[in-house]
């Protein structure tokens, strides 16, 4: 009932997660540096650390996710979504896709394990996401920062992306559209390689209305970026080029901003 003990319970469980899935990955590099077709002896121990852990991961992860959801406290729930391991975990979720698509013996085990540390990943993104409707804006923007940080677009649903981006591109709360542009040019635009086009296509904006229009908003948004950052870049090539002519610099080039 504690404030502070249950902040010191989600540290203690979020360093669990992350020591016990770092000694995983720390396992799998081992046997990766061994030049062998066969599964390993440092495979099997792999497999074998799994299947001792996993359940552990199942609990802890279900604690995180109902104390982001639940807890009353905003400075716990913020403190959950900073804190929690979701690269570590993604990684090895896609390690253990790799190892049950290339491993001889054990590969059931493997496959299973994929599928555990699949549904983990995924439970912890959508938690995650649901938060960007958090009454308090801190931990709006928190789940924003994190949406922007570990590379999870296409592993939404479009369901998904849009509730995500309705919420945060909404004008009432300027931090969180702010937070919201930011996870959109700086996060997921990246992720499709800087197409535009391509990121407005996961939200599939020709079946509904509603999509249309969010997908409208991250048209704006992006283009409102763009626009700005190219006058900040035009006003320091104007500000270069007063000072290098004043040198005897040829900067024409540069000498009015960018539009």
């Amino acid at each position: 009932k504690n404030q502070t003990v249950r902040y010191i319970a989600i540290q203690s469980l979020c360093q669990f997660l992350t020591l016990s899935m770092d000694k995983l990955l720390t396992i799998r590099s081992s046997s990766s540096s061994k030049s062998c077709t066969n599964d390993t002896d440092d495979d099997i121990h792999m497999y074998e650390y799994m299947e001792e852990y996993h359940s552990l991961w199942t609990d802890c992860v279900t604690k995180l996710n109902w104390t982001m959801a639940h807890d009353p406290s905003y400075v716990n729930r913020s403190v959950v979504i900073k804190s929690m391991p979701i690269e570590l975990v993604m990684k090895v979720s896609t390690t253990m896709t790799t190892m049950s698509t290339s491993s001889s013996t054990g590969s059931s085990t493997g496959i299973g394990m994929m599928e555990i540390m699949d549904s983990l990943k995924h439970s912890m993104i959508e938690t995650i996401a649901e938060r960007v409707r958090d009454e308090k804006v801190k931990v709006r923007v928190d789940a924003l920062d994190v949406l922007r940080s570990v590379n999870v677009a296409k592993d939404l649903s479009v369901e998904m992306r849009c509730n995500i981006l309705r919420h945060g591109l909404s004008t009432r709360y300027p931090a969180t559209y702010a937070a919201a542009t930011k996870m959109l040019c700086c996060g997921w635009m990246k992720t499709m390689k800087f197409n535009p086009i391509a990121l407005i296509q996961l939200l599939n904006p020709t079946s509904s209305q509603s999509n249309e229009s969010i997908a409208e908003s991250v048209a704006r948004a992006i283009i409102s970026t763009a626009g700005v950052l190219g006058n900040e870049f035009g006003s320091k090539m104007e500000i270069h080029n007063t000072s290098s002519s004043s040198k005897g610099d040829n900067m024409s080039t540069f000498s009015s901003p960018m539009t």
